[in-house]
């Protein structure tokens, strides 16, 4: 089954990283095909997936510039791997960034084509004809595989492009919350069992002294997960329960390490999830602000390669909106009018490249002080 946290360990970790971003975007494209179901599951995880793949590779390529100390500026994505043509790698990681369905399904797709991955390659000779058996065996397997996945990220541009402009600011939220409570809250479901460690007691239960302010940021914290509150009145819900615990906290920045270890008991857990997603929220507006500057770098290099008609084909040949519409509704009115709006948001460049409030620089470059996202 496809899971987003699966891939993120899978990727490991973006600091000090043992897996290049080429690299990690090769174990992407395998993951998918190796992970399928070949049902429902598959169509209701893949661009979740896809979004958390990304947001590791993209923290990667800016972690990797910081950690070696680039002192210049570079239009480079991808440090250079061995064994792959630094230019193609470099593009590759472009086109991913501003398109990753439609990259990864041309990648699963050449997979197929050029016989890359090493199981699908012919190695027959002198095999036994057992050896020569088992062998085609694996490769007709691999392949199906492959197939599959093919088929489920083909005609996905517009539909990614609708979830991420919808679920983009809550999935990046999530992703960044369960990386902070991951260290004291191991486990498959950080969020749920930290939300689980703030339940009142049994005293607290039975004569209802939760506090309004805690139960409003529960309230605010489970809307949010449904799309239905802001990142902001999150944060003016969790910082207004640290006032409410915490003496002398007036909601400036965050409290110190001195102040939570004040507290204890449930009091203690929920300060600590009201700070955790105080964390993570100023990480996501950190990231999304270096993932608009990367974005403009990898555009650049489209143009600059030449490409930019070939990468708008390939997304346009990509696009498929049949059965998003069909999910949101089957009168055919609404769904042409669905189709049509999201299809001028394309046309506007709203969700081409992710490129809302970006520089209009015709030489944009990745500078130091551009870089590191903490």
């Amino acid at each position: 089954m496809l899971r987003a946290q699966e891939i993120l360990n899978r990727l490991g970790a973006t600091r000090h990283a043992e897996n290049h971003p080429y690299e990690k975007l090769m174990i992407l494209v395998d993951y998918i095909a190796e992970n399928m179901e070949g049902n429902e599951n598959d169509e209701a995880n893949i661009h979740e997936v896809i979004f958390a793949a990304r947001k590791n590779i993209s923290e990667t390529i800016l972690h990797l510039e910081s950690e070696n100390n680039i002192k210049h500026t570079t239009r480079e994505l991808c440090p250079r791997v061995r064994g792959v043509d630094q230019k193609d790698a470099n593009m590759m990681m472009s086109m991913f960034l501003l398109s990753p369905e439609t990259t990864v399904k041309m990648m699963t797709e050449a997979r197929l084509e050029n016989n890359d991955d090493p199981e699908l390659q012919d190695n027959s000779e002198d095999l036994s004809e057992e050896e020569k058996a088992y062998q085609q065996k694996v490769e007709a397997g691999k392949r199906a595989q492959y197939e599959r996945a093919l088929k489920l990220l083909s005609g996905k541009e517009l539909a990614f492009a609708a979830y991420e402009s919808v679920q983009g600011d809550i999935e990046n939220d999530k992703l960044n919350l369960m990386g902070y409570l991951q260290d004291d809250i191991p486990g498959k479901n950080p969020i749920g069992d930290a939300l689980e460690s703030c339940e009142p007691g049994f005293f607290e239960s039975v004569f209802r002294t939760t506090s309004k302010e805690y139960k409003n940021f529960k309230a605010t914290f489970e809307a949010r997960q449904k799309g239905g509150a802001s990142r902001e009145e999150l944060d003016g819900a969790a910082k207004a329960y640290l006032m409410h615990k915490i003496p002398g906290y007036k909601g400036d920045g965050l409290p110190t390490e001195e102040q939570m270890s004040k507290l204890s008991g449930t009091s203690r857990n929920r300060a600590l999830l009201c700070l955790k997603t105080l964390q993570a929220n100023q990480r996501s507006r950190r990231y999304e602000e270096k993932l608009n500057i990367i974005n403009t770098v990898a555009k650049s290099n489209i143009e600059d390669g030449g490409l930019t008609d070939t990468f708008k084909q390939m997304r346009n040949d990509n696009s498929d909106l049949g059965p998003l519409v069909n999910e949101i509704d089957n009168q055919p009115e609404n769904q042409a009018k669905f189709q049509q709006n999201l299809a001028n948001d394309v046309n506007d460049n709203k969700i081409q490249s992710n490129e809302q409030g970006l520089s209009d620089d015709n030489d944009p470059v990745l500078k130091e002080e551009d870089i590191a996202l903490e």
